[in-house]
């Protein structure tokens, strides 16, 4: 039987290996579509471009409605991703903008304010004010899970196994000194100038999955540190539900690295979502040259 422990070393050899990182014409993608090669080239300066708008005061009010789109947008496509909370966007707007008792509402909310405690109600982030660190997992969790569900933010003590799949995740006794591990590898790499942010990113979201620190609200706590990750690179929090078919592609690049050791389709999954959460924005809000 396979478990979570087999992958570590994987894990921390893959993530310093120089090696083609991802695949420049994933499966998804028609044979007409620009190379993730391409698209990979194009987001510092579409990111370059956000950050010049969002700048300019005049902008501050279509920016503000952005936000809140976005926001929106961004928790109902985790909450689907992860079979939770709302899951139409009105009922996002819903739960964010009035006081209904309703659980799933209050799962909304939590979310909301996870997002929140990180990043602000801002879609840019120069500089995160927390330590990238096991105890900010653990305070999202909290956040998600409070009064949801229990244990929020404390580390899981019993086994726990993906429904339909034949492998248990970390064992409880090896949770803490394997995230304890992982942020510190993922420290040290984010200060390498040579490492790619999406083999950074990308290697520790899943290996983060493979643990699965906490009873629930993992796939959730996991989406927000991994757009903490990607502050230097996209508007936050990226979203993955701007591919088509996204969830599917999602779960399946996840078990292609979970199960092959293959990160290729992952990155180029979050290279693609990177690309498009900043082309959304400069398509909404029609950003161009002459505003700029």
């Amino acid at each position: 039987m396979h478990t979570a422990s087999n992958a570590s070393n994987l894990f921390y050899v893959c993530v310093c290996m120089k090696m083609e990182s991802f695949e420049n014409n994933p499966y998804w993608r028609p044979p007409y579509a620009v190379t993730v090669e391409i698209l990979l080239e194009q987001i510092p300066f579409l990111f370059d471009r956000v950050k010049r708008f969002l700048k300019d005061p005049q902008n501050d009010d279509y920016v503000a409605g952005f936000v809140e789109f976005y926001r929106s947008y961004y928790i109902t496509e985790c909450n689907r991703g992860e079979n939770t909370g709302t899951q139409t966007f009105e009922e996002t707007e819903g739960a964010l903008t009035t006081a209904l008792e309703h659980r799933d509402y209050q799962k909304t909310r939590n979310f909301s304010s996870a997002i929140s405690h990180i990043f602000q109600d801002s879609l840019v982030v120069e500089q995160l004010q927390h330590q990238f660190t096991p105890s900010l997992a653990k305070k999202i969790d909290g956040l998600i899970g409070n009064g949801v569900f229990r244990n929020a933010g404390c580390y899981r003590t019993t086994d726990a196994k993906p429904s339909g799949y034949d492998y248990f995740y970390l064992s409880p006794t090896e949770i803490e000194s394997e995230m304890d591990k992982l942020f510190r590898t993922v420290n040290e790499k984010m200060r390498d100038e040579n490492a790619k942010w999406y083999n950074v990113a990308s290697r520790f979201f899943i290996r983060f999955l493979c643990i699965h620190p906490f009873s629930n609200g993992n796939g959730r706590t996991a989406r927000i540190l991994l757009s903490a990750l990607l502050v230097k690179h996209a508007i936050i929090p990226v979203s993955f539900f701007n591919v088509l078919d996204g969830n599917q592609l999602y779960l399946g690049c996840i078990d292609e690295a979970h199960s092959f050791g293959n990160f290729k389709l992952f990155n180029s999954f979050l290279i693609e979502s990177v690309f498009n959460s900043l082309y959304r924005f400069v398509s909404s809000l029609d950003i161009c040259e002459s505003n700029l």
